[in-house]
């Protein structure tokens, strides 16, 4: 286990408690979560270090509550990479904010964002040169990668979490509401609303920050959602991210 970063997370509360200034808090909480998840995801093992997800997901969800002046310094704090750790923290932060606005409860927001931050951590059974191609071609490859959600949910199950809500989250991120999703092609209100909220969150980073082709500026990203994925989301969420975005 990386010493180093467990015990900053360990500490991370504490750290943060002498900190005053919300968008500072964000930028710690941020790079110490990415970090965190650089690091399982650079494993062999697929043991979790639950108690540092468990201080990372409680601080997301708490910078996120404090501030309503944060979501700039958020979006100027995350990284314009593709990468899967960077990835899984951006689409905990946004999935984060979008529970803030429907106003869930603190445990509503705790199992959001724990699921939205493991949502792809399937990924590490999947070989790298499959995640890090620009196009999968080959349909074996493509049946490959779309196991991953259930991957995902396997691994929590084996780290003994049994929240149903976070499991299906996750094991649903990639369902549509018009079944043409993965993997149990479910619809509509089969779907949990976690998954079709981390579903939303999902699209939106992979088109603003991805590292292959151009970047979508948000406006893009909205138009492109709205235009060809009718039908397959859920707008209530998507049209919180677009609020959220025009009002800063």
């Amino acid at each position: 286990m990386n010493i180093g970063i467990i015990s900053k997370i360990l500490r991370l509360d504490k750290a943060l408690n002498f900190i005053n200034i919300s968008e500072k808090k964000i930028t710690i909480t941020y790079h110490i979560s990415t970090s965190l998840m650089e690091y399982i995801f650079s494993k062999t093992s697929e043991k979790l270090p639950k108690t540092a997800l468990h201080i990372c997901t409680t601080q997301i969800v708490r910078v996120i509550q404090m501030s309503d002046k944060g979501l700039h310094h958020l979006l100027k704090s995350m990284k314009n990479d593709a990468m899967t750790h960077n990835h899984s923290v951006n689409v905990a932060f946004l999935a984060s904010l979008v529970g803030k606005e429907l106003r869930y409860s603190p445990q509503q927001m705790f199992e959001l964002t724990y699921a939205a931050l493991l949502h792809d951590i399937g990924k590490i059974r999947v070989e790298i040169k499959i995640l890090e191609k620009q196009k999968i071609s080959y349909y074996s490859e493509f049946q490959l990668m779309k196991q991953h959600p259930e991957y995902s949910c396997s691994i929590l199950q084996n780290n003994g979490i049994i929240n149903h809500h976070i499991l299906n989250a996750v094991l649903q991120h990639h369902e549509r509401l018009d079944g043409t999703g993965y993997p149990k092609r479910l619809e509509k209100n089969e779907i949990n609303e976690y998954a079709r909220i981390i579903h939303v969150c999902d699209i939106f980073d992979t088109l603003t920050n991805t590292s292959f082709g151009d970047r979508f500026t948000c406006y893009e990203t909205f138009m492109i959602v709205k235009g060809e994925l009718l039908h397959t989301i859920d707008y209530r969420f998507i049209n919180i991210l677009i609020r959220l975005m025009h009002s800063h």
